[in-house]
């Protein structure tokens, strides 16, 4: 993920630089043609010349200038920013059947020394470990449903700055088996900011 300031827009130091280097030319091939003893009106054709051929190499009123973005853009592809740390705050407990979901919410904080363009983070489940004094049977993902999995951030973060996600929730799956293996587990989220 970039986010790169201009720090100047266009490039008038390398425009000024060719124009004194072709002036400085001009100058040196005016005093050697002057030298050479020709006359007046020669020396101010080649002059005019020399002064023709300086400005047509010149940059003519081109500039690689352009507008600093309103905003900074992830990268196409660019995945978990690693200047990212994402902490959930929000404390899950008691997930059962006949009970409603919990909400997911979260701070996203760039502890690098660049900007970082957070547009989401995105949810999802990758352990359900049983308790220790679990019933026997299976108790896995599928015993959870995740909901709203991506929650939109679309903050600019600059180094050391932190902001609020949320909008995802967390509830258990009532299936039509016994599901007393998942009394007590410890469910596992992952987060990946993009």
């Amino acid at each position: 993920m970039k986010c790169v300031d201009l720090a100047t827009t266009g490039s008038p130091l390398a425009a000024i630089l060719i124009l004194a280097a072709a002036c400085l030319l001009v100058g040196v091939a005016f005093v050697l043609v002057s030298r050479a003893g020709r006359s007046r009106s020669t020396n101010a054709i080649v002059l005019l010349l020399l002064a023709s051929a300086a400005l047509a190499v010149s940059p003519r009123g081109s500039s690689s200038a352009r507008a600093a973005p309103a905003h900074c853009t992830p990268d196409a592809g660019s995945g978990v920013n690693a200047d990212v740390t994402i902490t959930q705050t929000a404390v899950i407990t008691g997930l059962a059947p006949g009970i409603g979901p919990e909400v997911i919410t979260g701070i996203v904080a760039n502890r690098g020394g660049r900007r970082a363009y957070v547009t989401a983070i995105t949810v999802s489940i990758t352990a359900v470990t049983k308790a220790i004094v679990a019933a026997a049977g299976p108790c896995d993902a599928s015993d959870f449903v995740l909901a709203d999995v991506t929650m939109a951030v679309n903050v600019l973060l600059t180094p050391g700055r932190s902001t609020g996600f949320g909008g995802a929730s967390i509830g258990f799956n009532d299936k039509s088996v016994n599901q007393d293996a998942c009394k007590s587990a410890t469910i596992t989220l992952h987060y990946v900011s993009r």
